[in-house]
């Protein structure tokens, strides 16, 4: 006779087919076992970085705390950079001489904001050294006319002879256009 396809166990007479599993398994330490007193849940640190981000202060619009990210800080280090851009910064192009003296404005505003004073005589010397040869003689006049008196020859009235040109450049250069596209 075959054996049978189901020798019967030694320890169970009737094993279960379906056997249940055990609520805490012997290795698992129950939940009140646990070693760590202060459990960190993944929530709970989700929760903290979000109320550390809250935290944060968000930058205005205005610029109004600017500062608070070293942006636009009132540091050695960037008054320094201020200054090194207004005596380093050239223009070649006649055509954007207005808005490099513009920008010569901004460096000087900030400058300012930042509680440093360049003296006229300085910021002077950053506009005619910096300023397209084609401008030269123009402003070689104004020095040349205020050469006895150099302090009445002002940062503005560069800026504006400088301007003036530009424009009185920018007009003739259209009317030549003009006159050639006619002909």
């Amino acid at each position: 006779m075959p054996p049978p396809l189901n020798p019967p166990s030694c320890h169970s007479p009737d094993p279960e087919p379906n056997p249940k599993p055990h609520s805490n398994p012997p290795d698992s330490p129950s939940p009140s076992s646990n070693p760590d007193p202060n459990p960190s849940e993944p929530d709970d640190d989700m929760s903290k970085a979000t109320k550390a981000f809250n935290k944060v202060m968000k930058l205005e619009k205005d610029g109004s705390n600017w500062s608070t990210w070293d942006y636009d800080a009132k540091d050695p280090l960037t008054k320094a950079s201020l200054e090194k851009r207004l005596f380093s910064l050239t223009c070649t192009n006649p055509a954007k001489a207005g808005k490099h003296l513009d920008n010569l404005i901004a460096i000087m505003d900030e400058l300012a904001e930042h509680g440093v004073s360049i003296p006229d005589s300085q910021f002077k010397l950053a506009i005619i050294s910096s300023t397209p040869d084609v401008y030269q003689a123009t402003i070689k006049a104004l020095i040349t006319v205020y050469r006895e008196e150099p302090n009445k020859l002002t940062p503005e009235m560069l800026i504006t002879a400088v301007h003036a040109e530009t424009s009185s450049s920018n007009k003739s250069q259209e009317s030549a256009n003009y006159c050639n596209d006619n002909f």
